[in-house]
């Protein structure tokens, strides 16, 4: 081998390491952008439902204040207006209970619950539903508690998510400790 041929393939060599450096600088640069774009979309899941519950505690007091607005009217000089109300304005305010929403996230088979109620649910689960299905669910180790508004990632096997169309939550409410259970379609 002359010295050109050895030259030649030394640089061929340096080509090919770089072109392979590329191709796996290029795949780490594809997974930062998924993660990047779960996380934004994750992001805007959560500002859009803490949009959602701005607007109807809004209305809520809107409503509040119209009524007190018509009550502040009333002609009796004797009645308090504190005192006429809270039946009245009790019935403006959310219940407590657990309510709950499901986000499919960015990521294939991955889905955000969400507490939309107004009550902390303790003790967690979710399970593939109908119960058969659980066992194919890639199910959380923990049971959490969520808080109002607290969210939950939980991800499915990528056999079911063509199968699985619903899922089951079930949870204790913090205000008993009789068990919850709720189906939840996946968006």
């Amino acid at each position: 081998m002359t010295s050109y041929e050895i030259l030649s393939v030394i640089i061929a060599g340096l080509g090919l390491a770089g072109g392979a450096v590329g191709f796996i600088r290029a795949l780490a640069a594809d997974r930062r952008s998924i993660e990047a774009e779960a996380a934004a979309g994750d992001a805007r899941s959560d500002a859009a439902a803490a949009l959602e519950k701005s607007a109807s505690a809004t209305e809520r007091i809107a409503e509040a204040v119209e009524f007190m607005a018509r009550r502040s009217g009333d002609s009796r000089p004797d009645t308090l207006l504190a005192a006429a109300l809270p039946a009245e304005l009790q019935s403006l305010l959310e219940p407590d209970a657990v309510t709950w929403s499901l986000e499919e996230r960015t990521v294939a088979g991955s889905y955000r619950l969400r507490n939309t109620g107004t009550i902390e649910a303790r003790s967690v689960t979710v399970n593939g539903y109908p119960a058969g299905m659980q066992n194919l669910l890639v199910a959380h180790r923990e049971h959490p508690t969520l808080a109002p508004g607290a969210t939950f990632v939980f991800n499915v096997s990528n056999r079911l998510t063509v199968t699985l169309k619903e899922v089951e939550i079930m949870w204790i409410d913090s205000t008993s400790a009789e068990t919850r259970r709720e189906v939840l379609r996946l968006p």
